[in-house]
């Protein structure tokens, strides 16, 4: 953007320099000439500014957003934080939770499988009765037919 040159003002002279009408009316149309072309020379820029500050303007219309849209944005925004501090509330008590059956499982589990172990496991008292008592009968047994055997009838005689 140009700026605007200052033409050279030249002093105001007293109207005794001029010998004839003529002179003075030649110094007042150069005076006046010099000043139309600075008018020119403002009004010119101020409508380059004109012009600059219009395409900005719309510009930034172009790119503004309506008060509806951001409404309607500020609205989803609220949404979206309410539904963020739904989900925290959950996984925090999801959390709680988990951690509670964690604990219950540590503590739970271990003294579970220990009274299953004792109460639920093969007794080895039982095991060796168990064990004793069939040989018992064997021994019955095969004394039972031992007997039957030498009382019973003989083939060769």
């Amino acid at each position: 953007m140009p700026a605007v040159q200052a033409s050279s003002q030249q002093p105001d002279d007293k109207g005794t320099k001029y010998a004839s009408s003529d002179a003075q009316f030649v110094d007042l149309h150069a005076k006046l000439q010099n000043m139309a072309q600075s008018v020119d020379n403002v009004i010119r820029e101020v409508q380059q500014l004109a012009s600059k500050s219009e395409g900005r303007h719309q510009e930034v219309m172009r790119n503004a957003m309506s008060a509806d849209k951001l409404n309607a944005m500020d609205q989803r925004i609220i949404s979206m934080e309410s539904t963020i501090r739904n989900y925290q509330a959950q996984f925090t008590n999801l959390q709680s939770l988990l951690k509670d059956s964690h604990v219950s499982l540590n503590e739970g589990l271990t003294q579970q499988m220990t009274h299953l172990i004792t109460t639920k496991s093969p007794r080895t008292g039982a095991f060796i009765f168990v064990v004793i008592i069939f040989q018992l009968l064997l021994a019955g047994s095969y004394i039972v037919y031992k007997r039957r055997r030498a009382n019973g009838p003989k083939k060769y005689l």
